[in-house]
């Protein structure tokens, strides 16, 4: 799995295949992938390839009595031998059970598609969602104008 980029800033994500009949440094893609990109036949694209490793870590209110490896009870069957995009959060039933887990990081950081050889690191403690909800919470960074007010409390 790859992104390609076109000249325009436009990009789509695209299964490659090496077929050996097209000479290098070209690549054969479909009309709807040109479209998508708005380039024509002979237009300068760029390629880009997906997630070499993944860290990713389950919500701790999600695996209270979960007993066992998270990573093969749950991940390895989740991502085995497809290609999943990942968003911030995720649901992964198996069993009985749904466990949420949290992406942490990935490798490049703009990539959020785990393929078959990305490495999936899962060591660390569980995400609180207490933590993650204090963060959608308003503070004082998210309203303006009360920068005299906030200098005369202290």
């Amino acid at each position: 799995m790859v992104r390609v980029q076109g000249q325009k800033r436009r990009d789509t994500i695209c299964i490659a295949l090496a077929d050996g009949t097209c000479e290098e440094p070209k690549i054969r893609m479909s009309k709807v992938v040109r479209l998508n990109l708005r380039v024509r036949l002979g237009d300068v694209v760029s390629l880009h390839q997906y997630g070499k490793c993944v860290h990713i870590l389950p919500i701790d209110d999600t695996i209270e009595g979960v007993a066992g490896n998270l990573f093969d009870a749950y991940l390895k069957p989740y991502f085995l031998e497809l290609y999943r995009s990942v968003g911030d959060y995720f649901l992964v039933r198996g069993g009985m059970r749904s466990v949420e887990f949290k992406v942490i990081e990935t490798d490049p950081a703009e990539h959020r598609v785990v393929a078959p050889d990305t490495e999936i690191f899962c060591e660390g403690e569980p995400v609180r969602r207490e933590d993650e909800d204090r963060l959608d919470k308003i503070g004082y960074d998210d309203v303006g104008g009360v920068r005299k007010q906030m200098a005369q409390n202290p």
